[in-house]
């Protein structure tokens, strides 16, 4: 099923864009068992509960850190998260950090990631250490 333009306008900002916000519903709603409001009821929430640490918070300068480093940041900052609950993403060849994965149960607890998330990690991310871009 497509996700209703109506349901999602109940759901300003919570995806940074409308493209995205129709792949996930259409990668992880459809299959969630629930309907679109409340998959984006319990996204809204997911992303709520997500603290994030002060200095990635629209870093002003570009700040160099490891993934470990980033990582345990996001665990201080959440202390149901593991080490395996946040997994990051670099581009660049493993020059800049591209995103950061926290991974949630249908139940909207913190869970382990998927090895292939864990690994893409490894491979992606294979420097010694990257850049955390500034907001512009």
């Amino acid at each position: 099923t497509r996700l209703p333009d109506k349901v999602l306008a109940k759901f300003p900002n919570l995806f940074p864009s409308t493209s995205l916000a129709f792949h996930e519903w259409s990668k992880h709603g459809t299959c969630s068992g629930l309907t679109p409001e409340g998959y984006l009821s319990l996204a809204k929430d997911i992303k709520a509960s997500v603290a994030i640490p002060i200095d990635y918070q629209r870093p002003t300068k570009a700040l160099r850190v490891t993934a470990d480093d980033l990582k345990q940041a996001f665990i201080t900052a959440n202390p149901d998260f593991t080490d395996t609950t946040v997994v990051v993403n670099c581009s660049g060849s493993g020059r800049f950090l591209k995103e950061i994965y926290v991974c949630f149960s249908i139940d909207g607890e913190p869970i382990e990631c998927s090895r292939e998330l864990q690994k893409n990690e490894s491979r992606s991310c294979k420097n010694a250490d990257f850049l955390v871009r500034n907001v512009k």
